[in-house]
């Protein structure tokens, strides 16, 4: 302990208080952690973490005391460790254990010893304790059973000793609940024994330890005295007898009289004893319940009388050897991130909680000593501060026009009315100057009073300067007193200055430049120099930002957040060009005086200079000079033009600011107005007052102070302020005259009636006059004060100095302010590498005597001046040995172009032979003039161009195919496609790596960019991006003409005022080639300038035009080709302007002379790309002088004139690129996206690409998320971000390629509106590259698959199975060669090539139409190829195809190719190969629908965008109803979309499957699917269905609840696109999310990784692209999925299938399937049961015959519980042929070769395809709407219904549905519709009592079968919907597909498929026993035949009788061609 501090106490707690949420943290930090370790090891407990984990709170013995003595023992030691020593030591109950501890008499070890020795002996005595207060007389008569364990403290004093009351704790063995209820007063402590009872007995064996002699004062409280050391019998008396804490603590107090306390122990249970028992001078606990340990113990130590003083102490100590300075900051120490780690881990042991990171923060010794315990404690107590209820003002800085340097000179002015003095003219300008004026000197001498030196203080705009001479002003005003309040609470100290417009530096640029000419930082600045750590704001809102300012003051005040406030403004004149714009708006007096008031008023005048004022709160009661009560900020109302008075807007600011002060408006005394002067304004702001104040009766005076000096501006506020101020402090409003012609007659008019004294009167004011200040913003700020007099503590007033003798300021030095501040002016060494002077001009072409000499000996002097030294260097030594670095290298580069000029020599050939003399050696031939190099480079090669094959196509292909037959991540070619833009497309900026050889070639550049979608020529014909339009410009220096001869010296292109900062580094750029300069020692040069007017000279563009010949040769699409240009505004930064001196005037011209180039590339149907460095490299480059508000303006000029350019070429094809600059540098200095996204928004762009990849520009997706929210980016744009840096080797991951393109999409809100693409080029000039090429060309690649990351993983969000690929893979065609005579040969060898790996369909070649007609008429079942050699076909193939088009059957469509018999057949096959397979493919990002905001209420809500979503969302949007379709997933499509295989099929014929209805195609034939559509045919028709409820439908929308009843639901849903959650009200909920098709079921098997084979899950498309060819085949499962795959296998050569599957599923050939929906229907919608009965049996015989297994269900049911009923042909063929068998059971595990079967079986295979089905999703709709039941009608409630497959039971086949979810599904929207339209007819039957309700898990097909014929019956409209449906679709068979259409394509597939399972060899077709005529009369006299009544003169066959006939004949495969029923029913050939 230091001498004469006030005495420690170390109170121990005893046992009880710990609880579970003791938080321990904090005790890890102890250094006595491993020794109380050790010894509870000893003890056989464990470790010391786990142990008090597992124990705290537990209050049983041995354990409880262990506990509480180990906390007490870590409390107490890290007390110690903080230099807090005892004077004294005491404990209560097991408290006494620790204390011995600290007292010195025991060890750790003894005293845990100790504790658990007493702990076992208290196990065997279980018991209670209780609190109870108790009279001291009454502790010898208590109830049986209790005795006293402790007297803790007296309570209070009674008459007697005998009658004090006492704090006393009871213990018993018995129960409490008798004493517990007899006294309400007793409380139940939670020690589980009964300590300190007399029974207590310790046992003889038991030797606990007495340690040694105390060595700090002990009082044991068992005996109340002070023990040396323990007696013998100490701890059998401490367990047997009371405790008498009362008696110890009193002892304590007569030992030491005021003292502090110290608690420890794990809650401060002894603090009222404390309390009660001493003269505290402090007190602190160490722990409490709830409470991190840290936070409290911060509170407490800082509270602590002289804990400081010991915590400085244990530093000095700790840190002596160390030779830290504890004032002088670690950064000035020198003391780096590297030496802060280990100095923060020791400093930690005193700073609980301390981390590297806080000594930037506290940084330095004394701060963390000073404010580490502070901040915590602060941060608590002063959030209990009452908020402000008004701010005094303490004191004030003034400087103003006429010399007023104070407020009473300020007040002198007013008073002698001086109106003239502050007003002159200076240079043409009138104005309210400064005197003496704050130009640069004393701007600096304002910065360096306040510690701003050097090239900061330069660099500053010098109202920062003025706002720190200000400020320092006002502090000097305040008084030390007031300066000491505001030092104790610095971070409760906020800083508020008004500025409005920046003012150039006169310093050079420098680093500083950026922040020092930021206005923004003003308010930091003087924070930073007064070290104040509130709020900072810097407000700008024109001529009210003063008090704006103040008004954010008083907020902050007013809510508790600040005690001290700066506020003010400030105001200085920049250059003059403001002064001529406020005159172009007639807003300046031209008298050069403010006529405030007075007829004369024709404007203001503009007046420098500003005001600080220090305010506090109120309640800190320091001198004031008045308060500020209230104030209130309004905005004008909507008026043109913005800057037009809104007395409405005045009137409501004075009334908000007199509500905030709690007064009327009627009791405002003086008003202190705006004021300007101006005819209008002064009319308008009287009006708006008289009216807030006419219910006031006395009068009112108004004042103006700036007609005295002038219009501040942004400080004008403060004037008024100041002016308000001084009248209160005066009492009195000083008289002033009203000059020239009197009042203004408006001013009178307005004043009338009201209370207002006419102006210029003076008056007195009582003490409590209320004040208002009024300053409006030019565009529609008003701010209003209310201020009065001050209240209690009035400080003394502003004397006049003309008056009175000033008295002395206090000086202050800012250092006794801000202990931060450190002088600037100390000196740092830098490193100086010197440089050879340049040469004089001319001087290189002097003669040199000796060349070799003289080279050598230069080459020398540039080494030494590089390494440095005074010694000659050796000519051949090497440079590498003489220090030169790879730095060093590039300097000598430097100096040795300077000498030779540019290209002399290379690093290349310096580092081959690095030596002095090879180096001159090398430069032979060079002349020391530096030679200039050809402006254009190498012409580019041109390829030949081969003429273009035609192609014929009819009609003309699909979209689809287009998609199909783009790679991954590309885009067709077909502009008309609406889904063109729905996937993230490849691009790059521009210019590409020049290849190595020189040799130009834009064929290689065309192909090397193969991985992208959007190309250009690399730039690889130009030198640079500008230098070829120059061209053809005339009046621009290396154009035409007269410029030529007229082109001035070259000149320094522009430096990037970022390396300059970096001198080090950007010596590595040793060129001078560049458009702009890196190295500031080595500038660019360049001859580009502006002589004359720039005017376009017409001419054509080689470049360009050997580009399109390339891109026509490449059969590349022009539209997805692009050409850079400049833009003008880049064209200015680069060309020098000689000639308009006037930028707006130059980049106009410049526009115009562009536009024409632009117009001319645009034409050629090219996307023109506008490069516009202008607007972001622009402002660090020929800008970095200007502010940032003076570089927007050149912006916004620039984009003008982009526009202006653009005028003739179309939106859509113009890309405008943006970019800070193609180089490595530090790019410290760019201008932020932020603020060029407001300049992008006004650009004529469809594409807008931006740098997003290097690390400084990364995180501009969020400003593009920014521009997105506030409409800069517009509806028709498309983003384009960098995302390849091109400046840097790492090539970029394409994952994270794909993570940054999905933010971009998210927020763009499409795919379609997103291309990636990289930052800028990768070689912007010919003669510069900023990577390798190989790099390059491996980042683009890297660009394209981030691409097709992207993409798949958009596509597969939310989806449960990956998008394995985004593309459908194409299914079979078959192509047909029409071929004469001589081209036989070409047709056979081309059949070859197309037929080799094509198992599928053989290629047909025909000659006559006859044989093609007759073959290919019934051949319907994939697209037709027609090949036409030689031109004599072409007529042939037409011929067929429209008698094709005129055959009863819908086909897919035909497409033709015309080829010349001289080419190549294998070219030929792969184009026919490319454009079939295409037509049969499908593109999944064509199911990606554009969308907007969720709306906030519809009519009705549907979840899922599957098939029945989007029929649900048409049924009701045709009905009139307003819709919105929740999507999860990106795409619609549902289960489609996710789960389908490109080789997939319909599981139902066309007529069940069609929705050519809800897209108006029905009675189209070209559109028509065919039977058993594939997946790509119904994902088409899905995107278009998609395409066209595209308003309705909101993608990446999750719902996550439907809340609500009866009608009337919220929806609640989270938005994925714009990461927020948001709901939707709605009176209707269609739930259409899949039951029967949840997640797939995996194939889990083990031993799957040792297959040699392949195993996959046969959904996803997870087989595309396996070669079946001859593989054998396991497919797991029986059910629509493993039937498919059968299919897909055996049509694709496998050599054979076996299906494995629990049981056998039923399989139906298409013809049962194709009954279902032909046969007649009965009025109940059944078929004809002897029918069915007919076509079982025949369905049964087909079984039979073939070789395929029965179902086990058969004959009872059709099918298996649980399974569907696939359709499928080939699964009877393929068993007939051998090719296919089954086999029950379950694959037990996969070999090598092949899969076991849990049967023992083993079977080789070479594929193991699982399709075992998937899980049911039921549980989805239990989960969303709350619900387990459901109608079988399919109601949950009213109007909300689920609408989804449900399990297909027996006789779910016997209905118009069919199984057909889709027929469910157009029946039940129906339904729905109906409901929502007549809800009080058919509510009981929809969702009441009427209908009966099911668990969702049980729902049945058969059951809303039942309700839908119910219904049906019931319901005439219903009635007529079905009736509808079943017409429409009937009529769409006999259409597209009738009976007898059908018979002969089937017979055609299943001869196909015997010859294609047969290798291609036509399989002996067997005979029926019948003759087809006996066959014929036999079923006709069987009744099967019946005819139908449309007879003519030959019958037609009903579909009934046709069908029949089929399963008669079709299966048998029976040779007759096409069979027709005549009359005599008889069979013959056609």
């Amino acid at each position: 302990m230091l001498p004469s501090e006030t005495p420690r106490v170390f109170l121990f707690c005893g046992e009880g208080a710990h609880s579970e949420e003791t938080d321990i943290a904090l005790l890890k930090s102890c250094g006595s952690w491993s020794a109380v370790e050790d010894a509870l090891q000893q003890l056989g407990l464990g470790q010391l973490e786990p142990f008090l984990q597992q124990n705290l709170g537990r209050h049983n013995a041995p354990t409880s005391p262990v506990v509480s003595v180990v906390l007490n023992i870590l409390n107490a030691d890290l007390w110690r460790q903080w230099g807090e020593v005892p004077s004294l030591v005491l404990g209560h109950s097991v408290g006494e254990i620790a204390a011995a501890y600290a007292a010195g008499i025991f060890t750790v070890a003894e005293a845990l010893g100790c504790a658990h020795g007493l702990g076992l002996a208290m196990q065997k005595l279980p018991g209670a304790m209780l609190h109870v207060e108790l009279q001291r007389k009454s502790l010898e008569c208590l109830e049986e059973g209790f005795h006293v364990a402790a007297v803790n403290y007296v309570m209070s004093k009674g008459a007697t000793e005998e009658e004090d009351l006492l704090s006393v704790t009871l213990c018993t063995r018995g129960s409490t609940d008798a004493y517990l209820a007899k006294g309400p007063g007793a409380t139940l402590l939670k020690p589980q024994h009964a300590w300190h009872h007399p029974a207590c007995e310790l046992p003889m064996s038991f030797h606990l330890p007495l340690g040694g002699r105390a060595s700090v004062p002990f009082i044991s409280a068992v005996t109340g005295t002070r023990l040396e050391e323990l007696p013998p019998e100490h701890w059998q008396r401490w367990l047997r007898c009371p405790v008498d804490l009362a008696s110890a603590l009193q002892r304590a107090r007569e030992m030491l009289g005021e003292l502090v306390v110290l608690e420890m122990g794990p809650h401060p249970v002894l603090y009222q004893a404390v309390k009660a028992s001493f003269d505290l001078a402090g007190y602190a606990c160490s722990m409490r319940r709830g409470e991190k340990q840290g936070p409290l113990l911060s509170r407490q130590r800082s509270s602590l009388p002289g804990f400081r003083a010991h915590l400085s102490s244990q530093l000095h100590c700790l840190l002596d050897s160390e030779g830290i300075c504890f004032k002088t900051s670690f950064a000035d120490q020198g003391m780096a991130s590297q030496k802060l780690v280990p100095l923060a881990h020791k400093l930690a042991k005193l700073f609980p909680s301390l981390a590297p990171h806080d000594l930037y923060r506290f940084d330095s010794v004394q701060k963390l000593i000073d404010f580490w315990d502070e901040e915590s404690s602060s941060s608590a107590s002063r959030g209990e501060k009452p908020p402000a209820s008004a701010l005094d003002i303490l004191a004030c800085g003034v400087r103003l026009p006429a010399g007023v340097e104070s407020p009473g000179s300020f007040w002198a002015l007013l008073e002698q009315d001086d109106q003239d003095s502050a007003f002159s003219c200076r240079d043409g300008l009138s104005a309210a100057f400064l005197q003496p004026q704050f130009d640069h000197k004393a701007s600096l001498a304002a910065a360096e009073e306040s510690g701003v030196e050097g090239a900061e203080a330069a660099a500053m705009d010098p109202q920062h300067a003025l706002a720190l001479k200000l400020a320092r002003d006002m502090f000097q005003d305040a008084g030390e007193e007031t300066l000491k309040a505001v030092q104790r609470v610095r971070d409760r100290v906020g800083v508020y200055i008004g500025a409005w417009q920046g003012v150039a530096s006169s310093g050079k640029p420098s680093a500083y430049h950026a922040i020092g000419a930021s206005l923004s930082a003003l308010a930091a600045r003087v924070a930073n120099a007064y070290d104040l750590q509130g709020p900072a704001v810097t407000v700008n809102t024109a001529c009210s930002s003063a008090l704006v300012a103040v008004n954010e003051a008083l907020k902050d005040a007013k809510a508790g957040r600040i005690d001290f406030a700066i506020v003010g403004g400030v105001n200085l004149f920049g250059d003059e060009q403001l002064f001529h714009h406020l005159r172009r708006a007639s807003m300046l007096s031209p008298s050069g005086r403010c006529h405030t008031f007075s007829a004369e008023a024709v404007g203001y005048v503009r007046a420098e200079g500003g005001v600080l004022f220090l305010l506090a709160r109120e309640a800190l009661e320091l001198p004031s000079h008045g308060r500020i009560l209230g104030s209130a900020v309004t905005q004008n109302s909507r008026r043109k033009p913005l800057s037009s008075v809104d007395p409405i807007a005045q009137e409501h600011a004075i009334h908000l600011a007199c509500s905030d002060a709690g007064i009327k408006p009627s009791e405002l005394t003086v008003v202190e107005l705006h004021g300007t002067g101006t005819p209008l304004g002064d009319p308008v702001e009287v009006s708006a007052l008289a009216r807030t104040l006419r219910e006031r009766a006395e009068a009112c005076w108004m004042t103006a102070a700036k007609m005295h000096v002038g219009h501040l501006e942004s400080a004008a506020g403060a004037v008024g302020l100041l002016k308000a101020m001084l009248m209160c402090e005066q009492g009195k409003v000083p008289e002033f005259r009203i000059d020239g012609k009197g009042l203004n007659p408006q001013v009178m008019a307005a004043m009338e009636g009201s209370c207002l004294c006419r102006p210029g009167q003076p008056g007195v004011l009582m003490e409590d006059a209320m004040l208002g200040v009024s300053s409006f913003g030019f565009a529609g700020s008003n701010a209003h004060v209310v201020m009065t007099a001050p209240k209690g503590f009035p400080a003394a007033k502003y004397k006049n100095p003309f008056t009175a003798t000033l008295s002395k300021r206090l000086q202050i030095p800012l250092t006794e302010l801000s202990t931060t501040l450190s002088p600037r002016g100390s000196a740092s060494e830098t490193l100086c590498l010197t440089s050879l002077p340049k040469q004089k001009d001319g001087e290189g072409d002097q003669d040199v005597e000796d060349v070799s000499v003289s080279r050598v000996s230069f080459v020398s002097s540039a080494v030494l001046s590089i390494v440095g030294g005074e010694s000659d260097v050796d000519a051949d030594a090497d440079l590498h040995e003489l220090g030169v670095d790879s730095l060093g290298l590039a300097e000598l580069l430097g100096l040795l172009e300077d000498k030779f000029g540019p290209g002399c020599i290379t690093v290349e050939r310096i580092v081959d032979e690095p030596t002095c003399r090879a180096i001159a050696r090398n430069l032979e031939g060079f002349e020391a003039a530096p030679s200039v190099q050809a402006k254009h480079p190498q012409a580019p090669v041109v390829p030949a161009v081969m003429p273009l094959k035609p192609v014929v196509e009819i009609p003309s292909r699909p979209t689809a195919a287009l998609l199909a037959e783009t790679p991954l991540g590309g885009r067709p070619n077909d502009h008309s496609d609406p889904h063109c833009d729905t996937w993230i497309r490849t691009t790059h900026v521009g210019s590409l790596p020049r290849p190595a050889d020189g040799i130009l070639d834009l064929n290689q550049v065309i192909a090397q960019q193969g991985c992208l979608d959007i190309i250009n020529d690399g730039e690889w014909g130009r030198e640079n991006y500008i230098a070829d339009v120059i061209n053809r410009i005339s009046g621009l220096s290396g154009g035409d003409g007269a410029a030529k001869d007229a082109c001035c010296a070259k000149h320094a292109m522009p430096v990037a005022a970022d390396m300059r900062d970096v001198p080090l580094y950007a010596q590595r750029f040793s060129g001078g080639n560049g458009l702009i300069t890196l190295n500031p020692k080595r500038e660019a040069v360049s001859g580009l300038a502006c002589v004359a007017h720039p005017k376009y000279s017409p001419a054509d563009i080689p470049n360009l035009k050997s580009f399109l010949t390339a891109v026509k040769a490449a059969g590349k699409n022009v539209s997805d080709c692009f050409y850079s240009v400049p833009s003008p505004g880049t064209m200015a930064l680069f060309c020098r302007d000689l000639v308009f001196h006037d930028h707006r005037t130059y980049v106009m011209a410049l526009a115009d002379a562009l536009s024409q180039e632009y117009q001319q590339i645009a034409e050629q149907g090219l996307l023109l790309q506008v490069d516009c460095p202008d607007l972001g490299m622009g402002r660090h480059t020929k800008w970095s002088d200007l502010s940032e508000a003076e570089f927007l303006d050149v912006a916004r000029c620039n984009v003008e004139a982009l526009n202006r350019a653009l005028l003739q070429v179309p939106v859509e094809q113009v890309r405008v690129h943006v970019c800070w600059g193609n180089y490595a540098g530090p790019h410290h200095q760019d201008i932020s996206a932020e603020h060029v996204w407001p300049l992008l928004g006004e650009v004529k762009a469809k594409y807008l690409l931006l740098e997003g990849a290097n690390p400084r520009h990364r995180r501009d997706v969020q400003c593009f998320e920014m521009a997105v929210q506030k409409g800069y980016f517009k509806s028709h744009q498309v983003i384009v971000p960098g995302l390849i840096d091109t400046t840097t080797a790492r090539v970029e991951d394409p994952r994270l390629i794909a993570e940054d393109l999905l933010r971009y999409v998210r927020a763009a809100g499409h795919p379609g509106r997103v291309v990636a693409s990289t930052d800028c080029g990768f070689a912007s000039t010919a003669r510069s590259t900023a990577i390798t090429a190989d790099l390059a060309w491996m980042k683009l690649r890297s660009l394209a698959e981030g691409a097709q990351l992207a993409t798949r993983h958009f596509l597969q969000q939310s989806a449960p199975v990956p998008c394995r690929s985004v593309c459908l893979a194409g299914t079979p065609f078959r192509a047909v060669i029409f071929s004469e005579e001589p081209a036989l040969d070409c047709a056979l060898r081309l059949r070859a090539a197309l037929d080799g790996d094509q198992p599928q369909h053989k290629t047909l070649i025909f000659s006559s139409a006859e044989a093609a007609c007759d073959e290919l008429r019934w051949m319907v079942d994939v697209p037709l190829a027609f090949v036409l050699l030689g031109e004599g076909s072409k007529q042939l193939a037409q011929a067929v195809q429209t008698q094709l088009h005129d055959a009863p059957v819908s086909r897919r469509p035909v497409t033709m190719h015309c080829f010349s018999i001289t080419e190549d057949v294998m070219s030929m096959a792969e184009e026919v190969r490319r454009e079939a397979m295409a037509q049969t493919s499908f593109d999944r990002r064509s199911l990606v629908i554009p969308r907007s905001n969720v709306p906030a209420a519809v009519d009705v809500v549907v979840i899922g965008a599957g098939l029945l979503g989007m029929l649900t969302a048409h049924r009701c949007t045709s009905a009139g109803f307003s819709v919105a379709v929740l999507e999860q997933r990106p795409v619609v499509g549902g289960i489609w979309s996710m789960y389908a295989n490109g080789t997939s099929q319909v599981n139902s014929s066309e007529g069940g499957y069609c929705i050519k209805d809800l897209l108006g195609e029905e009675d189209g034939k070209a559109g028509d699917n065919r039977d058993h559509s594939t997946a790509a045919e119904v994902l088409k028709d899905l995107a278009k269905l998609g395409d066209r409820l595209k308003e309705h439908i909101f993608t990446s929308v999750k719902v996550m609840k439907v809340l609500g009843e009866g009608g009337n639901y919220t929806v609640l849903f989270d938005d994925e696109l714009v990461r927020s959650a948001g709901i939707v009200q709605c009176r209707g909920v269609v739930l259409c999310i899949n039951d029967r098709v949840g997640l797939p079921r995996p194939l889990c098997v083990p031993g799957q990784e040792s297959f040699m084979g392949v195993v996959a899950d046969g959904t996803s498309d997870s087989l595309a692209g396996i070669n079946w060819r001859g593989k054998r085949v396991v497919i797991a499962g029986m059910g629509a999925f493993a039937v498919e795959n059968v299919r897909t296998a055996l049509e694709h050569g496998a050599a054979q299938v076996i299906v494995v599957a629990r049981r056998h599923g039923t399989i139906c050939p298409k013809a049962i399937d194709y009954l279902n929906f032909v046969k007649p229907w009965d009025e109940k919608y059944k078929h004809d049961t002897q029918t069915n009965v007919k076509q079982f049996l025949r369905w049964k015989q087909l079984y039979e015959a073939s070789g395929c297994r029965l179902p086990e269900c058969w004959p009872k049911q059709v099918k298996h519980d649980g399974h569907t009923i696939s359709v499928s042909d080939i699964w009877f063929v393929a068993h007939h042929m051998k090719k296919l068998s089954t086999m029950t059971g379950l694959i037990q595990h996969i070999e090598k070769e092949g899969v076991m079967l849990c049967s023992g079986d083993f079977v080789p295979c070479d594929v193991v395809v699982g399709c075992i089905g998937f899980e049911r999703s039921n549980f989805l709709c239990e989960s969303l709407t709350g619900r387990c039941e459901v109608k079988t009608t399919n109601y949950l409630d009213q109007h909300m219904m689920y609408l989804a497959d449900a399990e297909i039971d027996e006789g779910a086949f016997n209905s118009f549905f069919g199984s057909s979810v889709l027929e469910y599904g157009k029946f039940f929207t129906n339904v729905f519709v109906e409901g929502l339209l007549r809800p009080d007819i058919l509510g009981e039957r929809l969702w009441g009592c009427d209908t009966v309700a099911v668990p969702i898990s049980q729902r049945k097909w058969n059951q809303y079968i039942a309700s839908a014929m119910k219904l049906i019956e019931t319901d005439d409209r219903i009635a007529l919907h079905a009736q509808q449906q079943v017409d429409a679709r009937t009529k769409h068979f006999w259409r597209t597909l009738p009976p007898t259409s059908f018979l002969s394509v089937n017979r055609k597939e299943w001869e196909e498929l015997h010859q294609r399972l047969n290798g291609g060899v036509p399989v002996p077709q067997v005979r029926y026993p019948d003759s087809p005529e006996a066959l014929a009369e036999r079923l006709y006299k069987a009744g099967s035949i019946a005819l139908s009544p449309t007879c003519t003169a030959g019958l037609q066959v009903h579909p009934t009788t046709a069908a029949l006939a089929l399963l008669q004949l079709g299966f048998v495969g029976l040779e007759v061609r096409g069979l027709c029923l005549v009359k005599s029913c008889a069979w013959i050939r056609r």
